[in-house]
């Protein structure tokens, strides 16, 4: 009798132990249509899996792999091509004999500007690979010196260290007036508040959801952080554990916004950034009720 309870103690523990999880672990979920891309699969060493690739209700790839000793396979498919403006929503399954996960994949077309009409200013790293990933997204790319040699409606400003400009606060005020937008992607140092700055909204990782759920959210290198600098109120990029990511002005007719994440870096196989341009171009907003 002892043993017989010793069992039932020790059943459920068994269960528990041999319960086998498989996930579908992507580094990301928004791709380029037209090309291959990887996903991960996690799940218990030396386990057959079985997978599927849908898309409206087509397969498109279905097959078997057995999980190496690691515990991770890295998944490699295709996906065709879509049209311009056309974003495609994908199901990818994969069966053990335990456990059945399923994911939601986004193919976004890499002509995000379909006429080539759009121009963009850019302030950076003067690099050939960066240029030219930017320039795939069928915008003409305008490369300058300084923020107020752009006559473009959108700039992009990479990787500035504020400190360094001491003139940035003009700069800024000069083409919002302009009714420009400005973008400072991964910036560091400490800027001061436009004197003109009709609002400033501070938003977490939530706001590039808020631009379009189907898009990545780029890893976080600073946080913001509001600061005084000799009595005037400052945001300041540096690491740090607070949550807020992202910080929109609103001066006069323009608009400027601070990405502490570095969305660039992935531009070759990741469309976030694109997406992100897209929405401010066409007047998505952060506003306060999005911050939270």
């Amino acid at each position: 009798m002892r043993n017989f309870y010793l069992m039932c103690f020790l059943f459920p523990l068994v269960v528990i132990a041999q319960k086998k999880e498989l996930f579908i672990a992507p580094q990301q979920k928004a791709f380029y249509s037209g090309g291959d891309f990887s996903v991960d699969i996690q799940g218990t060493p030396n386990s057959d899996v079985s997978y599927r690739l849908v898309f409206l209700q087509r397969t498109l790839a279905k097959g078997h792999f057995q999980i190496p000793q690691t515990g991770i396979l890295s998944l490699k498919l295709n996906f065709p091509k879509l049209h311009n403006y056309v974003v495609g929503a994908a199901t990818l399954t994969c069966t053990s004999s335990q456990s059945e996960e399923t994911k939601n994949l986004y193919f976004f077309p890499r002509k995000l500007f379909h006429e080539a009409k759009t121009s963009i200013s850019y302030w950076g790293k003067q690099e050939d690979k960066i240029i030219k990933d930017l320039e795939s997204s069928g915008a003409k790319i305008i490369t300058i010196q300084d923020i107020t040699e752009a006559k473009t409606k959108v700039t992009i400003v990479y990787k500035m260290n504020l400190d360094q400009y001491p003139n940035i606060t003009q700069a800024i005020n000069q083409a919002c007036q302009a009714g420009r937008k400005v973008i400072f992607i991964d910036p560091q140092g400490t800027i001061v508040w436009p004197p003109k700055l009709a609002s400033i909204s501070l938003g977490n990782k939530s706001y590039i959801n808020t631009l379009d759920s189907r898009i990545d959210v780029p890893v976080y290198s600073k946080v913001i952080s509001p600061d005084v600098i000799e009595g005037q109120p400052a945001l300041q990029f540096s690491p740090g554990k607070t949550d807020l990511y992202f910080a929109q002005m609103k001066i006069e007719h323009g608009q400027v916004l601070f990405l502490s994440g570095d969305p660039i870096k992935d531009i070759s196989t990741n469309p976030t950034f694109f997406r992100i341009i897209k929405s401010l171009i066409t007047n998505k907003e952060l506003t306060h009720e999005q911050t939270n």
